[in-house]
């Protein structure tokens, strides 16, 4: 039923700014709430450590990468 719906979805009539708005809130949300459940496993399993070493190994390309994006650990910080 999760396939009609999401084909009703994007080929269904056409949605108004309020219901994409929506969406987007929803879609959001959703990302935000599996986010912070894999930070929880990770946890649960004694993974953090791994991000600190990412992270590490991330800077470390950033003279190949010219980028500015944030470092596995913060993100874990900030959920």
């Amino acid at each position: 039923s999760t396939i009609f719906k999401q084909m009703r979805l994007l080929y269904g009539e056409e949605r108004s700014d309020d219901d994409l708005r929506m969406y987007g809130v929803v879609a959001r949300s959703n990302i935000v709430v599996t986010a912070r459940k894999l930070c929880s496993h990770l946890h649960n399993l004694g993974l953090e450590e791994n991000l600190d070493r990412e992270s590490r190994e991330n800077e470390e390309l950033e003279g190949y990468y010219n980028h500015s994006s944030m470092t596995c650990r913060q993100a874990y910080d900030e959920l």
